[in-house]
């Protein structure tokens, strides 16, 4: 069984990047259908749920949501608190830190066989079940990487590591998270966006550590809407690569798109 870990900002800070989905009503109610859908999955792949909110919002409605429409009876825990992070380090390194926090109050001393499943708290993830019922025993990191030669952005942002959804042990977690925010939009940083600036790390651990895996087994299937882009997660376009992708991990996993 594993604990999914949403992370949330009901909240966006007004120089927090650009953020295209920032009403904090739209916001909220994202955040509460993610929850219900999760409720819902079977407790064989997922028994507990840490909601991590980082602008100090209300969370009355989503308490009420884990107490009222909670039909298998999952574990809910609420980690809520006012960011102090600069607002021009961006929404990547907020995370991060939201992240950090988690891992000190929540699951930092548990045992390294408890399997932690990071969500952008407003993306359901449709197939989370097979997601967790796919990945390796042994696995401490996992994360999708896409880098592949010579098509350069067709296909998303090459050299990337998409942090949407993250699988870890406290142990992966202390390996490849734990601090890595001074790497992400700070003036010594790698770079201001997280995906990018994560990935030189975890391009060269996938070479080194045989529990460190660069790839999900099975293709995640996404709801939402992406809050700096506006993009349909399950538009017709993305749903077109999405079964690209799922093909390719198939018949071609070393193509990681």
């Amino acid at each position: 069984m594993s604990t999914l870990v949403m992370t949330a900002t009901i909240v966006p800070a007004a120089g927090a990047g650009v953020t295209l989905r920032a009403d904090p009503g739209l916001r909220r109610r994202d955040y509460e259908d993610a929850l219900r859908f999760y409720l819902g999955v079977r407790s064989s792949a997922l028994s507990r749920i840490i909601f991590c909110e980082n602008s100090g919002a209300d969370l009355s409605t989503l308490r009420e949501i884990a107490e009222t429409a909670n039909p298998l009876g999952k574990q809910v825990e609420f980690l809520s608190f006012v960011s102090d992070t600069p607002e021009e380090y961006g929404k990547g390194h907020s995370e991060l830190d939201m992240l950090d926090r988690a891992y000190e109050a929540f699951f930092g001393d548990l045992a390294d066989t408890e399997k932690y499943w990071k969500v952008t708290g407003r993306l359901i993830i449709e197939n989370i079940a097979e997601l967790i019922e796919t990945t390796p025993a042994d696995m401490d990191f996992c994360i999708d990487i896409r880098s592949v030669p010579h098509i350069g952005n067709l296909l998303g942002t090459n050299d990337w590591a998409d942090t949407r959804i993250i699988a870890f042990t406290s142990r992966g977690y202390r390996d490849y998270l734990l601090g890595k925010k001074s790497v992400v939009g700070t003036p010594d940083g790698v770079s201001y966006t997280v995906e990018l600036a994560l990935f030189p790390d975890y391009i060269e651990a996938q070479g080194r550590d045989p529990r460190f895996y660069p790839r999900f087994r099975v293709q995640p299937v996404m709801h939402g809407v992406g809050a700096e882009s506006g993009k349909d997660y399950n538009d017709l376009p993305s749903r077109a690569k999405g079964y690209l992708r799922r093909v390719s991990r198939r018949y071609a996993p070393a193509l990681w798109l």
